[in-house]
């Protein structure tokens, strides 16, 4: 009796000095601004190379759709992408590049084989189309936790799984929406859902779900290989696949200089399509 007395009192100070020890911080504690850095870092903190596929649904039930090959590479701390157009035919050899600038606006520049022009595009909103498309130019942009304030975090299970759920405003004045809402993982912080308001609305105007079930996991990153993007507004539907991922490949930084654009040099890696590409491109559709 006496030697469980003992015992009993050795686990009751073991559970005295257990508690007495702070818990380490659990995801739980932590900060909205924290909970987007972690989530835009995984996404867009590595450079990029891959095939985009852009399948086009307007209101009628018509499809339409874009090919492209993109590159993206972090420059003296400023993320650069290239895009060059496969397909339609009439989009051919066009050629996009954007340079993230914090300080200002972000540059846009534009190469077309048929006039051998390059332009620069300075009229360019962040809401704006990209390529009449539901996608906006803002969705092929670098992110920053600082870009929001956050109203309100809650947590919940949303998606199939536990999210949190941040609801935010833009600081940047001249968005076209008031409040965005994003349904993070709570287990990886993988973006699952993007959601945009105007005014007071509780129905988005346009949202942008990217599934589990297209997400791979390339040198610590995860990285969704399909976006669905509804436009409420509209009526319409995009849907942007990636193939040929692949994440912090070598790049040269001289892919992403005006020449570059001009003389038509290619993605390295990102030839003409396997046939096996090909085959299961075909069978989606595009």
């Amino acid at each position: 009796m006496h030697h469980l007395r003992r015992l009993r009192f050795v686990a009751f100070a073991v559970a005295l000095i257990l508690a007495s020890i702070p818990a380490p911080a659990d995801e739980a504690e932590l900060t909205g601004h924290e909970i987007l850095k972690r989530t835009f870092d995984n996404l867009y903190d590595c450079d990029m190379k891959m095939s985009l596929e852009v399948e086009l649904h307007d209101q009628s039930g018509g499809v339409s759709r874009r090919r492209a090959n993109i590159a993206r590479k972090r420059i003296r701390g400023h993320t650069h992408s290239i895009g060059r157009f496969l397909d339609p035919p009439w989009m051919r050899g066009t050629t996009m590049l954007m340079i993230d600038n914090t300080d200002r606006s972000d540059d846009h520049f534009i190469y077309l084989p048929a006039s051998k022009r390059l332009r620069r595009l300075t009229s360019v909103q962040r809401s704006d189309s990209f390529l009449g498309s539901d996608l906006w130019y803002e969705d092929l942009e670098r992110r920053y936790p600082e870009d929001y304030d956050v109203l309100n975090m809650a947590t919940h299970g949303k998606l199939d799984e536990e999210t949190y759920s941040l609801r935010v405003q833009p600081t940047i004045e001249s968005s076209a929406y008031d409040q965005v809402e994003f349904e993070i993982s709570k287990k990886d912080f993988f973006l699952l859902q993007t959601s945009y308001f105007r005014g007071e609305s509780t129905e988005p105007i346009r949202r942008i779900t990217s599934a589990r079930e297209y997400m791979v996991i390339q040198d610590g990153h995860r990285i969704p290989t399909q976006y669905v993007v509804k436009n409420e507004t509209r009526g319409t539907r995009t849907v942007a696949r990636l193939t040929q991922l692949e994440v912090n490949p070598e790049l040269s930084d001289s892919l992403f200089r005006s020449v570059a654009l001009e003389v038509g040099r290619k993605i390295p890696g990102l030839g003409r399509e396997t046939k096996k590409q090909k085959n299961l491109r075909e069978d989606r559709g595009m």
